[in-house]
């Protein structure tokens, strides 16, 4: 008998499930062959918990069905169990952001007692901003008496040998008798206090009450950490870890539940605060915060309707003379070089590479350019990128133009009215302005696009983003400001480092496609963008 799948989400076959579920423990308890299964579940913790792990979800009870089900993983829960386990193995420190109710505290819950079960010497911890959300008997809300809902609900041959619940898993501790692992659970300043641990989850990491002393706490305890939270605006380190580009960073939107849709959407958007909606649904961190250049919300809408569009053939061609590349050189450290391909409208996925020989740089730059049918290379001229400049003009075919974003603006006079050097400090804050009026556009087609309204745009006046998670999440952290003459300015990487972002390298990338191309009498003024 093959693991039945699940086609209808909404509405899911639990009995053939259970069938499955049944058929599976009879046959190894009519072979005995326990152990081949715990070779084989301790190695794929997918299949160990999609065959054992039952749910509880009173909602279901109103709606004249079982509250308890079986955790059956839709396609990016499964992706989040894989990543789990690779930050476990190689002792890493990740990000999960989620959108609510998305069954990421069940995941969580579920690996943890897939290692508790399966591997040897393992100590997990949980933590959250209040005791009562880490532990309270008798109150499935929290999450450990989830876990004791999960051991509930497993047959015998899956308990520990001895298990008993009301020695193994008494307040805040789960026990296994057979292996000496342990769960514990903290809250509050109390997180991380518990000593050492293998792995450590952080639940609604964005809401704590005293995240430096969680952090510091935390930095003793244990290599692999997990902050799991929705957001809670760009005022806390859970949002400056997110965008920090140092933690790999794990994302479950509520479009990658396969439970929801367009109307569930619609009705969340009836019933929700605006602002609860964009963080807790849309993962929207700079929701109260209305100085954004480029808002999440359009970055997300661009990414969804390049797709749309290439569903339905529907993409604007490339143009015949090539794409263009941007390159933003790196600064050394840590840093990368970042090379963003775009042909028209369309955006491809970024290069990025570590390499300090600037030779090197511009030959890489080159070399990739040339791969992705780019014919022109923008690149910072300023600082390290002096040494860039000379490389990539010596080099053929593709033909490279420095750009130095602290000049003065172009000539070009925007829809207002207003030309570009009396409406920006300067020609970064240009740049960054024609990817927001391109961005806008994009939004306002994407909502025509799928029948909400909006303003339906030229294809070739938007800016279509790809998925590429490094350049979309950046494209969202730098902030702009007004100065007293009214100028439109953009933040400094300085001013980011201050609220713990690291260069946005991968946006400076895109940003450089957009900068005007000199005429043979010097001239700065742009092509028509509008």
């Amino acid at each position: 008998m093959q693991r039945p799948k699940v086609t209808d989400w909404k509405n899911p076959n639990y009995g053939t499930i259970y069938r499955w579920r049944n058929w599976n423990l009879k046959r190894f308890r009519d072979s005995g062959r326990w152990d081949v299964a715990w070779s084989f579940y301790s190695r794929h913790p997918v299949e160990a918990i999609e065959d054992w792990i039952t749910t509880y979800d009173p909602r279901l009870a109103s709606k004249g069905r079982a509250a308890y089900v079986p955790l059956i993983l839709f396609p990016k829960q499964r992706e989040y169990v894989v990543w789990l386990w690779d930050l476990y193995r190689n002792s890493e420190e990740g990000i999960a952001e989620k959108s609510r109710d998305c069954g990421a505290s069940w995941v969580c819950l579920a690996f943890a007692w897939w290692l508790w079960t399966f591997h040897a010497g393992v100590k997990i911890g949980f933590g959250s901003r209040v005791e009562r959300l880490v532990d309270k008997i008798g109150d499935p809300d929290s999450l450990l008496q989830k876990f004791r809902i999960l051991m509930d609900h497993l047959p015998v041959e899956l308990r520990p040998i001895g298990w008993k619940v009301k020695d193994h898993a008494p307040f805040m501790r789960i026990k296994n008798p057979e292996n000496g692992n342990t769960i514990i659970g903290e809250g509050g300043r109390n997180i991380g206090r518990g000593g050492r641990s293998s792995m450590y989850f952080i639940d609604e990491a964005a809401f704590l009450e005293y995240p430096d002393d969680a952090e510091r706490a935390l930095s003793a305890n244990t290599d692999s950490k997990v902050w799991v939270s929705t957001p809670n605006g760009t005022g806390n380190p859970f949002y400056r870890k997110r965008f920090s580009g140092n933690f790999p960073v794990f994302t479950f939107h509520w479009r990658d539940d396969p439970r929801k849709d367009e109307a569930w959407y619609a009705e969340k958007k009836r019933t929700l605060e605006p602002e609860t909606l964009a963080q807790e649904v849309d993962l929207d961190y700079e929701a109260s915060t209305g100085n954004v250049v480029l808002p999440a919300q359009w970055v997300r809408a661009s990414r969804e309707l390049l797709t749309l569009l290439a569903e339905d053939n529907l993409l604007p061609a490339a143009p015949a003379e090539g794409g263009i590349a941007g390159l933003d050189v790196a600064a050394g450290g840590a840093n990368y070089s970042v090379l963003c391909p775009r042909y028209g409208p369309v955006v491809r996925f970024t290069v990025k590479w570590s390499d300090d020989d600037t030779i090197d740089v511009a030959a890489k730059a080159n070399e990739e350019s040339f791969v992705l049918s780019c014919k022109l290379i923008k690149f910072d001229s300023i600082g390290v990128g002096r040494g860039v400049a000379a490389g990539l003009r010596r080099m053929s075919p593709t033909k490279a133009l420095g750009v130095n974003v602290g000049e003065r603006p172009t000539r070009d006079r925007w829809p207002d009215g207003k030309r570009s050097k009396d409406k920006f400090v300067n020609l970064k804050a240009e740049l960054w302005w024609i990817a927001r009026d391109r961005l806008r556009r994009t939004y306002e087609h994407y909502l025509h696009y799928i029948g909400e309204g909006g303003v339906r745009h030229e294809l070739d006046d938007l800016l279509l983003l790809p998925n590429d998670s490094a350049l979309c999440a950046q494209l969202s952290l730098p902030l702009y400001f007004h100065t007293e003459s009214g100028k439109i300015q953009i933040e400094s990487k300085k001013q980011m480092r201050t609220r713990g972002i690291s260069s946005p390298d991968h946006a400076d990338a895109l940003i450089l496609t957009f900068a005007p191309v000199r005429s043979l009498r010097g001239s700065r003024r742009a092509r028509s963008r509008w």
